[in-house]
């Protein structure tokens, strides 16, 4: 990846317009005192397919569970220790 400058472009453009957008989402979530905008599940759309899965506070702490799980997986798989 390091030698390719179009691809590295690519995935830091991605990760720019997804911290963008995660700032304004939870920046709103507390403006608006909405926590439930802030649930991983609704940031995924996944509440398109299951309605109700955004809803609750077990939902809530669900959902970044997930996030977590997520990130330790990539971390464990995916990533060398140097």
């Amino acid at each position: 990846m390091e030698n390719n400058r179009f691809l590295r472009a690519f995935l830091i453009s991605i990760l720019f317009f997804a911290t963008t957008h995660l700032v304004i989402l939870y920046s709103y979530a507390l403006y608006s005192r909405d926590f439930e905008r802030a649930n991983a599940f609704r940031i995924l759309d996944l509440n398109l397919f299951f309605p109700d899965i955004s809803k609750g506070g077990l939902s809530f702490f669900l959902s970044y569970f997930f996030v977590l799980l997520v990130f330790l997986i990539v971390y464990v798989f995916f990533t060398r220790p140097k």
